[in-house]
């Protein structure tokens, strides 16, 4: 995501954000999935809720306080629990944030993708071509799997691929499948597959990133998927 130019401070990001996040805790084993809000006061501190999938297991809500600190190119730092320390930046357009890590060493490696709260959304803003990318674990048999593929979302709930699939280093093509989606006024997203497993995001406002991790229902496996138009 190309950085927005400055000036930034911890005002750039006040007010309700949505989020999706994937981690390997690789200590334990455990692949989480994790979605939820996250709202900034414009100080550097503030509250979010998450709710979380471990290798098929659901939990949360939580409610966690956390620290964070804008840089003045756009760069933003979070702390979000001990030891969970994530560095990333603010979009150009203020809608996203992007922040991985933790960079504190013997912490497991998570990814985060952080969307702006919308308002007046609903399922025709989620229209047109999108490139859909996405990574999850399968539990049972210990295989992790990623998704390249086109994706045409018709602005009525219905989001039809087709791509390549890679797991563990086995290509195939995804065949041609879709996603049902469902778009809150604001912004919130519920995805669901055709095997009845659903996954939570959130959609920017301008419409051009799509995100959500999941499952949300017990017994699917964590995964996390992001479209850009």
């Amino acid at each position: 995501g190309r950085r927005g130019a400055p000036p930034h401070d911890d005002t750039s990001v006040q007010g309700r954000w949505h989020f999706a996040r994937y981690t390997s805790n690789i200590a334990v084993p455990l692949n989480v999935s994790g979605w939820g809000s996250i709202d900034f006061d414009g100080r550097g501190a503030g509250t979010f809720e998450e709710s979380n999938n471990q290798e098929g297991a659901t939990f949360g809500p939580i409610n966690p306080l956390f620290t964070y600190e804008v840089f003045d190119d756009g760069r933003i730092g979070l702390l979000l629990g001990p030891g969970n320390l994530l560095v990333g930046s603010i979009v150009e357009g203020g809608q996203v944030m992007l922040a991985a890590g933790s960079n504190v060493p013997g912490e497991p490696p998570s990814m985060y993708v952080f969307v702006r709260e919308a308002a007046g959304m609903s399922d025709a803003d989620f229209a047109g071509d999108y490139q859909m990318l996405g990574f999850g674990h399968e539990s049972g048999t210990n295989a992790y799997w990623s998704i390249t593929a086109g994706t045409i979302a018709d602005g009525a709930g219905t989001n039809s691929f087709i791509g390549m699939r890679n797991e563990d280093g086995t290509t195939t093509t995804t065949g041609f499948d879709g996603v049902f989606s469902a778009i809150s006024p604001n912004g919130l997203v519920t995805f669901t597959n055709g095997g009845g497993d659903t996954y939570l995001g959130a959609i920017s406002q301008d419409a051009s990133v799509v995100v959500g991790a999941g499952t949300t229902n017990a017994g699917g496996e964590p995964a996390i998927f992001l479209f850009l138009k």
